[in-house]
């Protein structure tokens, strides 16, 4: 009889002991769990910190140079001479008369200079 007590008794200090050791397991689990997750966030703030500085409006780079065009048409034979990229409206308006004037074009005429403004 007393070896039936000592036994059951045995047996439930050891049910009791393994469900008290299923309990630390389970509470070490969700511990790693929330600290894991505790990470994960901080590095999600992180990047998302780095990604809100990066996104910054572009600068602009060099500098603006003018150039200017013009267009002299022929009045005869439908050439039109043409010039881009001088540094003058002077310049610009001479070269579109030679373009022309190369062309076989006569007496063209200047139409409006052109100007443009590049990076």
């Amino acid at each position: 009889m007393k070896l039936q007590v000592v036994m059951i008794l045995g047996l439930l200090f050891t049910g009791n002991v393994q469900a008290q050791m299923n309990n630390n397991q389970h509470h070490q689990n969700q511990q790693r769990i929330q600290n894991q997750n505790h990470r994960a966030e901080q590095h999600r703030q992180g990047y998302m910190n780095s990604q809100q500085q990066m996104q910054q409006p572009p600068q602009p780079t060099g500098y603006w140079e003018t150039t200017w065009g013009a267009i002299a048409p022929s009045p005869v034979g439908g050439v039109v001479g043409a010039a881009v990229g001088a540094k003058s409206k002077k310049e610009a308006e001479r070269l579109a008369l030679k373009d022309c004037e190369a062309k076989g074009g006569g007496r063209a005429r200047l139409e409006s200079p052109i100007t443009t403004s590049v990076a």
